[in-house]
């Protein structure tokens, strides 16, 4: 492994600009769950990409002229080195590939010296996002760092996007282990869906989560299961709610592999329900639909037009909707990138090419109706085509 992250990093040098003389990524650190207790670390996705290390509050240097490549190493306390093994930060640089560590102070002497002779980059912190999420904080750490040694770096990470959008046949067998493992662990409802019937969505969501740690795996994202009205709500955080005969049920769930997500929806009737079984049978269809007309040079917003057409027609088939447009029942894309990130790295003006993997994830939510609906695969973009991972 460390021969194709070290092909990363080579990737990475060709594509900056030339005036670059340096390169900092920063990862993560541990977040606060309450008091001195700390929410399962995960590392960023682009040192991983990078450099395949899974230890917090690292960096990783890379200097553009010789190619060399250094763990940044955290600033130790008293306390956490007599409660920590601080050297498997070395084992791990060294199992990487890397040429070695350095310490953050090491590191801004030599940043300064660089920044005078070209750019330096540096993974910005993310913008906040509108639904209350905050990013991990040890990228602003870093970026303060920097500031007060006088750098003012440039973004990194669309360089970084740039190479991860093309998935590497190392990383889409990654990503296809972890559907495997998805599409068994749901394949245990789909075909028995009567032995649901009295269970409440959390009891089914921590079960799916237990059996992807029998499988060595993780969540990818916390899983999505949502039963009859819940189902409208389209990240609905399962509840206690019965799930009841008749009623639909929807999942949308991932497995974690080596870092690498996948991310499937299915939806299902719990016992018999003629009406809901045809409206999810014409959801299928238009997925299949979709996935047929894949292939490099197709733009995501004709993708998004074409779903939007067909879901259009099959809303008015079913009277979810009459006059209103097709966004009241499909409010969000057609598909995304998937890889290292659930919602992966990329830029979405760019045509499709071989060697992406994206969802493909058409659904139809009705309020009115009580209805949710999501069908969702992970593709690969062929040379002539796309083929559903399984």
């Amino acid at each position: 492994m460390n021969q194709q992250l070290h092909k990363h990093r080579q990737e990475l040098l060709t594509n900056i600009p030339k005036d670059a003389t340096a390169i900092l990524v920063a990862g993560n650190a541990p977040l606060s769950r309450n008091a001195d207790t700390t929410y399962p670390f995960r590392q960023d996705s682009n040192i991983l990409y990078l450099s395949g290390i899974t230890l917090p509050n690292i960096a990783l240097y890379i200097d553009t002229k010789t190619g060399n490549s250094y763990l940044v190493l955290p600033r130790h306390t008293k306390v956490e080195i007599m409660f920590d093994d601080v050297h498997e930060y070395e084992y791990a640089a060294t199992a990487a590939g890397l040429n070695g560590c350095i310490t953050q102070t090491e590191l801004l002497v030599r940043l300064q010296k660089l920044s005078k002779k070209g750019e330096v980059l540096f993974n910005k912190p993310a913008r906040a996002r509108s639904h209350g999420q905050y990013a991990n904080p040890y990228r602003r750490y870093w970026l303060n760092r920097l500031t007060k040694a006088g750098i003012v770096p440039i973004d990194v990470r669309p360089y970084v996007a740039a190479m991860r959008m093309i998935k590497k046949p190392h990383e889409i067998a990654a990503i296809t282990s972890a559907v495997q493992v998805t599409q068994t662990v749901l394949s245990k409802y789909i075909n028995n869906p009567a032995e649901l019937v009295g269970r409440t969505e959390t009891s089914v969501a921590n079960e799916i989560t237990a059996a992807f740690y029998e499988n060595n795996m993780m969540n990818a994202y916390q899983p999505i299961v949502a039963t009859d009205q819940n189902a409208v709500i389209v990240h609905h955080a399962p509840s206690d709610t019965p799930i009841k005969t008749g009623a639909g049920l929807l999942f949308d769930v991932g497995a974690e592999h080596c870092g690498y997500a996948a991310d499937i929806s299915r939806t299902i009737v719990v016992g018999h329900n003629q009406k809901l079984q045809m409206l999810i049978d014409d959801v299928a269809a238009v997925q299949a639909n979709i996935i047929a007309s894949l292939k490099p040079g197709i733009f995501w917003k004709d993708i998004q037009l074409q779903a939007q057409t067909q879901l259009l027609d099959v809303a008015k088939k079913h009277a979810l909707i009459t006059q209103e447009p097709v966004q009241t029942v499909f409010p969000y894309a057609i598909g995304h990138h998937v890889g290292l990130d659930v919602h992966d790295a990329a830029d979405y003006s760019l045509p499709l090419s071989e060697g992406m993997v994206i969802t493909i994830e058409p659904g139809l939510h009705s309020r009115k109706h009580s209805i949710g609906i999501r069908i969702e695969d992970d593709v690969v973009i062929t040379k002539n085509g796309a083929k559903i991972l399984e």
